[in-house]
Order: structure tokens, then sequence, then C-alpha cells
């Protein structure tokens, strides 16, 4: 029984949560929703039965590249999938799905509608054997934009919030490098599976070179016109070290696995952090 919910919990990927929870979180900067029954429940939602949605649909589509994966079967990057407990997860996925969709329609109403349905057709696209766009660069890295889902959520649960334009397109390029980050860590696994993928194509060092490209956009964002001065110098910097990873360190070489888990061990001490300092400065709204 524990190893069936440490199986749940872990095809979940608790150590990816922080882009939904920092996308849901930003919007709410500076509001009074700490008594707010819509903020919490929504807030929970884009924990646990989000991204076990959204990642156990994955894993059933990727099972044998996650096979030859060293970095899954852990709580940091999910689980390998277990084909005996296939039935299960979609229950699952029903029941704890259904009371949190109810909730939403009710403070949202027809807008649940295409919100759901958008959910829906992101992940089959992404996911189906016949598109499969997971496999189509550069068309895989766009698909991460439904991440921003929950900063439309939040945007409707909360108050109707107005978001700067400027504000969606830093959080647009965060979903994308997001997406990105994880690909480089999955070079070796997906050409031994024979994905084909914006980081299998472009190497280890162009993969690097992009994602210092796409950081500094995100910087430049910041310093430039949100006046955000300590995220956006700690992004000039990440830009940075990628630029002399890419030719100085791994080069075009893959990183050892206790590094890529070191790495997501400070992704999210890194999001949390920025996250609280996002909502206080309330810099990005």
């Amino acid at each position: 029984m524990f190893n069936t919910l440490k199986f749940h919990l872990k095809t979940s990927r608790p150590g990816l949560w922080f882009p939904t929870i920092w996308l849901y979180v930003i919007p709410t900067s500076g509001l009074a929703i700490w008594g707010d029954l819509t903020f919490w429940v929504g807030l929970i939602y884009f924990t646990f039965p989000f991204n076990y949605l959204v990642y156990s649909w994955n894993d059933w589509a990727d099972t044998k590249i996650d096979d030859l994966n060293p970095r899954k079967n852990t709580f940091l990057f999910g689980a390998v999938s277990n084909h005996s407990l296939k039935k299960e997860i979609i229950w699952i996925n029903i029941i704890i799905q259904a009371p949190f969709l109810l909730f939403f329609t009710y403070y949202t109403g027809y807008y649940m509608g295409w919100w759901l349905i958008t959910l829906v057709f992101l992940n089959y696209m992404y996911n189906d054997k016949k598109m499969r766009v997971s496999s189509r660069p550069p068309f895989e890295l766009f698909v991460s934009l439904g991440y921003l889902l929950a900063l439309l959520m939040s945007v409707r649960l909360n108050g109707d919030i107005i978001v700067p334009i400027t504000t969606y397109l830093y959080l647009m390029l965060f979903a994308i490098q997001s997406h990105l980050i994880g690909e480089i860590m999955d070079i070796a696994p997906d050409r031994a599976g024979g994905r084909k993928t914006t980081a299998t194509v472009l190497g280890y060092r162009w993969s690097k070179i992009f994602l210092s490209a796409i950081v500094s956009v995100e910087a430049y964002i910041l310093l430039a016109i949100a006046n955000e001065f300590l995220l956006g110098i700690f992004l000039v910097l990440y830009a940075a070290y990628m630029i002399v990873d890419a030719f100085l360190i791994y080069k075009n070489k893959p990183y050892p696995l206790p590094l890529i888990k070191l790495f997501g061990i400070c992704a999210n001490i890194a999001a949390l952090t920025t996250m609280v300092w996002l909502w206080i400065t309330g810099s990005l709204m």
C-alpha cells in the first residue's frame, strides 16, 4: 500500500510542481488572498492534481524512454510507468479532478469549458502516438505554454486580475525555459529511445547557448521593463554560467546524475524564493 502511494506521488513529479505553483501565485501579488477559499483550492489543485493528470498521461506515452532514463523513479523527476496500475491511475485522475473542476466551474462558469478543452487538447497533441508533437522540434517547446493555464485560472479565479503584456511574455519564456532544461538533462535517454527533441537536435552545447539566449531575454524584461533588479541580475548570471558551461565546463557532454539531482533541488529553492520575493514586491504586476 505504501509503495503504491509512493508511486502515485512520484508520478505527479513533486520536484516539478514549482512552475505551476509559481504561475498560479504570481498574479495574486499584493492581493488579500490569505482568507480566500478560492485561492487555496486553486493552489492545492496546481500541486498534485494538475501535475498528476499531465505527467501520468505523459508517462504512459513515454514508457520505453523512461525505462532508459536514470533520473526517473524519484520524487524530483517522476515514477517509471507500472502497467499493473494503469487502470488505477485512470480512476485516480477521475476522482481527484472531478471535485476541483466542479468547484472551478461554479466560480468561473463557461470559462471553465474552454480552459478544460485546451488542457486536454494540448496533452493529447503532445502525447498521441500519431501526432506526437513531443518528438517534433521545435513545436514541443511551444506546447509547454500549456503551463500558463495555471496563470489563466488564477487570473479568473482570484478576481479577473489584469496582467501586463510584458509579464505574459516573460512567463511564456519561463515555461519554454523550464521545458528546455528538462530536455537538456534527457538528451542521452531521448536519443537512446529514438525521441527527437529540440535539445537532441541541437546537442548539449548549442542547447545551452539557446537556453542562455532565452534567459537573457527574460533578464532584459525584468531589468529594463519591470525594474526587477534582484531577479534580473540573477538571470544574467545564470545566462552567463550556461555559456561558460557550454564552452569550458561540461561543454558537449551530459551532466552526471548527482549534479542533475542537485540542479532539481536548487531549482525548487530558487523558484519558491523568487515566488515569495515577486509576490511581496509585485514587480511583475
